[in-house]
This record gives structure tokens, sequence and C-alpha cells, in this order.
């Protein structure tokens, strides 16, 4: 081995180690918020919207909730949601993992302090279940499923 070979098989060995020592000192940053725990969690869905026939894709992005891209609203325009379902899932052998019916998920909303809203049809029973799940996640406790308003006295 030549003294070039040597000086260059030295210097790309030292590269390597002080390399090595700087992930020792400061590791690659981690995964932020939940790690591999977010790697499941189903953001974008294909609906139905308003009726069905018009489709439409649905997605929770950072604090909105995106319809085909363009329209959307913030997390805190939502004040109420409902979910109604009617899947009739096979039983027998042959019909066990089918179903048909359909899921729906109507999102009321305030813009300007002028109440909208919003209704997602799924014909599939996974895929609604995912939303909803998705929708009660994304609001958190700033909004609410609809129904009675309790009120508590001191």
């Amino acid at each position: 081995m030549t003294k070039f070979n040597q000086a260059v098989l030295a210097a790309v060995s030292s590269i390597a180690l002080f390399g090595g020592a700087l992930n020792l000192i400061s590791p690659p940053p981690a995964k932020a918020g939940l790690g591999a725990a977010e790697e499941g969690t189903k953001r974008t869905f294909d609906a139905y919207c308003g009726k069905k026939g018009n489709d439409c894709k649905v997605e929770f992005t950072n604090n909105r909730l995106t319809v085909n891209g363009a329209d959307g609203i913030d997390k805190g325009q939502i004040v109420k949601y409902e979910f109604s379902q009617n899947f009739l899932c096979g039983t027998g052998l042959l019909t066990r993992n089918s179903c048909s019916g359909r899921g729906t998920a109507l999102v009321i909303y305030n813009e300007n302090s002028v109440e909208g809203s919003g209704t997602f049809i799924f014909t599939n029973r996974r895929s609604f279940a995912e939303f909803s799940s998705a929708l009660s996640a994304f609001c958190g406790g700033s909004c609410r499923p609809l129904g009675p308003t309790v009120r508590l006295e001191n």
C-alpha cells in the first residue's frame, strides 16, 4: 500500500470515527409525538359529501378538516357532530365478512358567526368506523357529540 493510500485511509477513518462520536454526543432527532404509534393513524378518507354519489376526499391535516384539498374548517370551528349508521352484516359462512348499508357523519360548525353543516357518507363499515374515531380524536375536548346538554349547578 502506498503512502498516499495509507494517508487517504487514515483520513477516511478519522472522519468516520469523528462522525460516530458526534452521534454519541448528539443523537439523531427522535420522531416527535407518539412515534411509531402514529404510523397506523389514518388521516385521509374517501367518502361521499352531501349525498351518495358525490365523491370527495376528506383529510385531517394539522388543525384543519379539509374536503378535496381546498375547502376546510379549523378544529375550533366545529361545534358538534353526530354519527348514525345502518349496516347489515352477514352472519353465515359465506357472508360473514360482508356488510351493506351506510354510515353518516354530520358535522356542525361555526364560520364568521354563521352556523353551517357538512354531511359525510360512507358505505364501507370499516372506513366509517375509522373516520368516526379520527373525527372524535381530532375534535378532542373542543367539540362534542350532538345530544342533550347537561348544566351543572353550583
